[in-house]
């Protein structure tokens, strides 16, 4: 499996549909409605990422 963010593929499986990158380390899950991106944030919560703010 290929990143759709950075096309790395150090990818790993964390769940059904939800995968980790530790080329770009951001987590994202592939569902219905397409890819959604997150960030992991300092608490060790998910943030949800607008593509707009991705930067590598």
């Amino acid at each position: 499996m290929q990143c759709p963010v950075c096309g790395g593929k150090a990818v790993g499986k964390i769940g059904a549909g939800h995968y980790f990158c530790r080329d770009c380390c951001l987590e994202y899950r592939i569902d219905r409605e397409g890819v959604q991106i997150f960030e992991i944030d300092e608490d060790g919560m998910l943030v949800k990422l607008d593509p707009a703010q991705i930067r590598l």
